[in-house]
């Protein structure tokens, strides 16, 4: 079984590629067929975890990616944005600032010059009225999002690193 999946070493592209699925019965019937022939492969688990993700089945999504963070041996980009993206269900949809904030400190602690975390640890106390708190990380998600290296090649959301924090 394959999935697209981009392992990059070398020059960085200004190309940019977007796909839209109208088929999505189908994807999910492979992916369960995928993980049914190979109980023990990750991949399924991730790419099922994504697909909820995308569907905004958010407890499905939630228990996908526990199951694929659970059997996850390497410390991957795939692992590291997983944790984010429960952060943001956790903050934003289930309102479970603690789930969120435990996700967020792993991702910030990889990557402590991406505002994205910054921004969603502010905005997970600034939920708990937490305003001076919040501000603090705000700030962190402007001084340190600045420093990210051009060669990163995790996703990038402009705004998170002035407009978003200042606002």
């Amino acid at each position: 079984p394959i999935y697209e999946t981009l392992n990059c070493e070398g020059k960085h592209s200004n190309i940019y590629l977007k796909a839209k699925s109208n088929n999505n019965k189908l994807i999910m019937d492979l992916l369960n067929t995928w993980r049914k022939n190979h109980p023990l492969a990750v991949e399924p688990l991730y790419y099922l975890s994504c697909n909820y993700l995308r569907d905004k089945q958010w407890d499905s999504f939630l228990n996908y990616s526990m199951l694929y963070l659970h059997q996850e041996k390497k410390r991957s980009k795939s692992f590291y944005l997983t944790h984010y993206y429960r952060a943001m269900v956790f903050c934003y949809i289930k309102k479970d600032i603690k789930s969120a904030v435990q996700s967020l400190l792993l991702c910030i602690a990889d990557k402590p010059t991406n505002a994205e975390y910054w921004c969603l640890l502010g905005d997970a106390y600034y939920s708990l009225q937490k305003y001076t708190i919040a501000k603090e990380f705000y700030e962190n998600g402007i001084i340190l999002g600045s420093r990210r290296l051009k060669e990163d090649d995790y996703p990038l959301e402009i705004s998170k690193y002035k407009d978003y924090p200042h606002k």
